[in-house]
C-alpha cells in the first residue's frame, strides 16, 4: 500500500539491494532521482545525498545491503522519487531492473487558529465597540467543517455582526453564533466583525469558540474589555 506523510514531516524509507546472481557484483551504487517536491535528501548521519548515490561497492552471489534514506515531501501529491541500481554487470538500457518508484503520498495538514481583537479599550457605557475575528490556515492542507461563536461580556449587549457568514443572536444571552464555513484552504482567511454596545460598568472578556473537522477540541481565544461610566 501507498505510504502516506504530513507535508514537512520528515520520512524515511529502507532500501534493500540484492545480488540474486551466482556471481559477485561489482561497482553498485543507489542513486536518486527527486523531483521538485521532494527535499532534505539524507542518511541517517545528516548527510546531503548527490548524483554520487549511495555506494556499496561489491556485492557477493546471494548477499543483500540495506540502507535507510530520510527526505521530506515541500507540497503535496505524490512524492517524486526515484531509486535507480547501477552496477558494473546491469546494462543501462534495462530500465525495468533498475528503477523503482517510491510509492508515497505527501498529505497536507491544516493549523487553523482564531485572531480577536477589539478596536479600543476602554468603552464607556451607552457606546458601541467592534471587535475583529479573524480565522487563518496556517497550514499546508484543507481544513473543512468550521463552525464559530463568541460570547459577550456581560456588560455588554449585541447590536450587529457581518463578515465571512452571517452572525446573530443565540438563545443563550450574549451569544452569537456564526453561519458555518463549509472549507478553509491553506493560507486563506476569514473575517468578522462584531458591533457591541456597553451596558453596564466592569472588566469582561470577548471570547470566541472555533471547531473544525481538523481540530482534536475546540480552540478558544479572549480578549478582555473594559467598560466604564
Amino acid at each position: 500500500s501507498q505510504a502516506r506523510f504530513a507535508v514537512g514531516q520528515q520520512a524515511s524509507l529502507f532500501v534493500t539491494v540484492a545480488n540474486v546472481g551466482d556471481s559477485p557484483a561489482e561497482d553498485v551504487v543507489v542513486r536518486f532521482d527527486a523531483a521538485s517536491n521532494v527535499d532534505r535528501l539524507a542518511l541517517r548521519d545528516g548527510e546531503a545525498l548527490d548524483d554520487d548515490g549511495v555506494v556499496i561497492g561489491a556485492l557477493a552471489a546471494g548477499a543483500t545491503s540495506t540502507f535507510q534514506v530520510f527526505f521530506a515531501a515541500n507540497e503535496p501529491g505524490p512524492i517524486g522519487l526515484l531509486a535507480r541500481l547501477d552496477a558494473r554487470c546491469l546494462a543501462s538500457e534495462d530500465e525495468a531492473r533498475v528503477v523503482h518508484r517510491v510509492a508515497a503520498e505527501a498529505v497536507g495538514v491544516p493549523a487553523t487558529r482564531i485572531e480577536v481583537f477589539d478596536e479600543r479599550d476602554p468603552v464607556p457605557v451607552g457606546e458601541e465597540v467592534t471587535y475583529q475575528i479573524r480565522v487563518v490556515n496556517q497550514g499546508s492542507g484543507q481544513d473543512t467543517g468550521l463552525q464559530l461563536r463568541a460570547t459577550l461580556p456581560q456588560t455588554f449587549e449585541f447590536v450587529g455582526a457581518e463578515g465571512a457568514t452571517p452572525g446573530q443572536a443565540a438563545q443563550e444571552p450574549g451569544v452569537v453564533t456564526f453561519g458555518p464555513v463549509e472549507r478553509l484552504d491553506p493560507g486563506d482567511d476569514l473575517v468578522w466583525h462584531l458591533r457591541a454596545r456597553a451596558i453596564g460598568e466592569g472588566q469582561g472578556k470577548f471570547v470566541v469558540e472555533l471547531k473544525s473537522d481538523s481540530l482534536a477540541s475546540v480552540v478558544r481565544e479572549e480578549e478582555p474589555t473594559k467598560t466604564l461610566r
